[in-house]
């Protein structure tokens, strides 16, 4: 009878093992670099938020991009014409008491060797840690040869963003 209860013992600490090993992505893979890249996005922002300046060391996007919003038409962006504006946006933000924003969720799925799609939720914070406000955000992305960028997003109500098996 100890046999079989270590033997179920080992097999339940094997299963739990492979399934926390299987949810958590380490940076070798394509869901863990694209996990990787979103906290550089996340820290990018908020590094703005604090400064005043943006991280120019970390490139998110591709050099041209489509960008779309309720209120903005689907048009093809740089990064620098991107950050002018995330830079009057997120200025409005600290206006409204914002200090800090992250991620309430981030779901990534695959969808070829080079291509994959994100959908976020994002917490805006206040200085005392209430959020201000959650928004939603989908993603395409390209792997380059530089890394994961965004090669198309759009802004959206929180409640719509999609998550992946």
């Amino acid at each position: 009878m100890l046999k079989i209860q270590s033997l179920l013992i080992a097999i339940l600490f094997t299963c739990v093992s492979a399934y926390s090993h299987a949810e958590t992505p380490d940076n070798k893979s394509d869901t863990g670099q694209i996990q990787a890249m979103f906290t550089t996005y996340m820290a990018k922002y908020n590094g703005y938020l604090q400064t005043g300046k943006f991280d120019s060391t970390n490139d998110l996007y591709n050099q041209e991009f489509v960008y779309m919003s309720n209120s903005q038409a689907a048009r093809t962006m740089t990064p620098v014409e991107f950050m002018q504006q995330a830079k009057g946006f997120l200025d409005t933000l600290k206006t409204r008491g914002v200090s800090a924003v992250k991620w309430e969720s981030v779901n990534i799925k695959p969808l070829d060797e080079n291509v994959a799609i994100a959908s976020n939720v994002a917490l805006r914070l206040r200085a005392n840690g209430k959020v201000y406000n959650r928004v939603g955000a989908t993603y395409l992305l390209k792997n380059t040869e530089q890394g994961w960028r965004i090669a198309a997003f759009t802004i959206h109500n929180a409640d719509n963003s999609m998550t992946f098996n």
